[in-house]
């Protein structure tokens, strides 16, 4: 599989409303249930009143649309990932997985994936 690294930096927020969104952003994970409204944005893109925020995430996802058989994907590149110590927030879209570490361990989380047969690009 090949991983694509997102540029810029992310931040996931909870949010008391989603009143003052703007969708037209390019990335953005936008998530509500009976307990809080989550949103996963560019950190330029944060709303000034959302009740909590952490930024210094970067993004990556799996290239091509993934078909809904696959069993396991999230969770092998998780286990990967938790033996080398790199926590991750993990979002899927009906296309495909997008996988958030730290910023200070994209390198490490990208070298991991490398080294267990995933496709990496030389930069990033």
């Amino acid at each position: 599989m090949r991983i694509q690294v997102i540029e810029g930096k992310f931040a996931v927020c909870r949010l008391r409303t989603i009143e003052r969104l703007d969708l037209k952003e390019d990335f953005l994970f936008l998530s509500k249930t009976d307990e809080e409204i989550s949103l996963v944005c560019r950190e330029e893109q944060v709303p000034y009143d959302c009740l909590a925020c952490e930024k210094g995430w970067r993004a990556f996802r799996i290239e091509g649309q993934l078909d809904f058989e696959i069993v396991g994907l999230i969770s092998r590149m998780t286990s990967l990932l938790a033996d080398q110590n790199i926590g991750l927030f993990a979002v899927s879209t009906y296309l495909t997985d997008y996988t958030l570490v730290k910023a200070e361990n994209l390198g490490r989380a990208l070298e991991t994936l490398k080294n267990n047969g995933y496709e990496v690009p030389e930069v990033y």
